[in-house]
C-alpha cells in the first residue's frame, strides 16, 4: 500500500487477484471516452501482458477502502536526456468521486516515482474533447501542451499492411 497525504486515499500495487478489477477500470475508462467497443482486453491477456510479460504497471485506487479508480504506467526511454521516462496509459477516477483531491495526489505520487527511479519526466495523452482534464493538466499540476508533436500510430489492420508491402 503506498500511503498518501489525502486523508483516507490510498494506492495499491496490483496483483493476479485483482484483474476483473483492472479491467472493470478500463471499461470505465473506454466508456467515459465513448470507446467502449475498442476494448479487447480480457481477463487472461491482462494476467498475460500485465503480470507475466510486465508490459505495465497499475496501481489501484482506493478511498475509504472502496476501489475509485486506477492508474496505469510504464517506463520509456528518452534518448535525449538519456534516462527513462514515465509514460502514464490510463488514469481515472470514478466520477462520484473527482473533485477531492485525488488527481493532484496521483501526479504527487507519480512525481515520487520518478524521483525515485530517476527518471526525466512524465508523458501521457489526452483526448481532445475532454475539456475538465485537459484544465486540470494545465491549470492545477502546471503541464504543457506539447502541440509541435503529431501522434501517429498503426493499428493491428496497419500492421498487418505493413507487413505484407
Amino acid at each position: 500500500m503506498i500511503e498518501t497525504r489525502v486523508k483516507d486515499f490510498y494506492l495499491k500495487e496490483t496483483t493476479e487477484d485483482d484483474v476483473d478489477l483492472i479491467l472493470y477500470f478500463i471499461k470505465e475508462l473506454a466508456i467515459y471516452e465513448k470507446m467502449l467497443d475498442e476494448v479487447e482486453a480480457t481477463p487472461t491477456l491482462i494476467k498475460e501482458n500485465i503480470f507475466k510479460n510486465k508490459y505495465a504497471r497499475i496501481l489501484l485506487c482506493y478511498y475509504q477502502d472502496e476501489p475509485v479508480g486506477y492508474i496505469v504506467y510504464f517506463i520509456n526511454y528518452s534518448t535525449f536526456t538519456s534516462k527513462g521516462t514515465l509514460y502514464l496509459e490510463d488514469v481515472i477516477i470514478l466520477e462520484k468521486y473527482r473533485h477531492l483531491g485525488f488527481g493532484s495526489e496521483i501526479f504527487y505520487q507519480l512525481g515520487k516515482i520518478c524521483e525515485e527511479k530517476d527518471l526525466s519526466r512524465i508523458e501521457w495523452v489526452c483526448i481532445d474533447w475532454n475539456e475538465p482534464s485537459m484544465r486540470f493538466y494545465e491549470d492545477v499540476i502546471g503541464a504543457i501542451p506539447q502541440k509541435e508533436w503529431i501522434r501517429y500510430r498503426l493499428d493491428q489492420t496497419g500492421i498487418n499492411n505493413l507487413l505484407k508491402k
